[in-house]
């Protein structure tokens, strides 16, 4: 399964960076910008702003928690600690999906919807199947298709399609800071060919 995603990733994660690299926005090399950006100071709502935070530290720290999948013996309360992120992620993001449908911002609610899926699914595998067979199918494939198998599978497109999705969606955001990194290597890099 993660030879499935692993290559949609690396594609769009490369698209990303280089419609970024490309982008001309005058405030992308604005440092005070970044700043405002990761501490969701461009957000007036406190209660949105509370909720986007929050989403943002779950998803990192989960996304981060997927790296053990690679550790044989991880201390027991690390994988109910990552199903207790994805449960936060999955509540956070069906209220930003909620208020994207009233608002009727249909790009973002697309995305937010995909995320869903994954969050939630990924929290229910947490939930219902033992780490070792969830890691088991995901290194290889799922030689059998229970309800866990299932979900590892929807887990898996779900976020497949997301990846793909965001160097062509307004999730783009993503990669603001590393906009500002670029924007600095391009100024460094004319200042060196003048």
């Amino acid at each position: 399964m993660l030879l499935l995603f692993l290559p949609a990733f690396a594609v769009a994660t490369t698209l990303l960076f280089y419609r970024v690299y490309k982008a001309q926005s005058p405030t992308v090399a604005a440092p005070q910008e970044v700043a405002r950006f990761l501490t969701f100071g461009g957000i007036l709502n406190k209660r949105l702003r509370t909720l986007s935070l929050l989403f943002h530290m779950a998803i990192v720290t989960s996304l981060l928690g997927h790296l053990l999948m690679f550790i044989e013996e991880v201390p027991q309360p690390l994988p109910k600690i990552g199903t207790a992120l994805g449960a936060v992620a999955a509540a956070t993001l069906a209220l930003l999906a909620a208020r994207r449908f009233r608002e009727k911002d249909y790009e973002y609610l697309f995305i937010s919807l995909l995320l869903l899926l994954t969050a939630a699914t990924g929290t229910a595998m947490g939930l219902i199947a033992e780490r070792e067979h969830v890691v088991k199918a995901a290194l290889g494939f799922p030689q059998s298709l229970t309800l866990a198998d299932l979900l590892l599978v929807t887990h898996v497109v779900s976020a497949t399609a997301a990846a793909v999705a965001v160097p062509y969606t307004l999730m783009s955001h993503v990669a603001a800071p590393m906009a500002y990194l670029m924007a600095k290597l391009r100024k460094t890099e004319k200042r060196r060919d003048m």
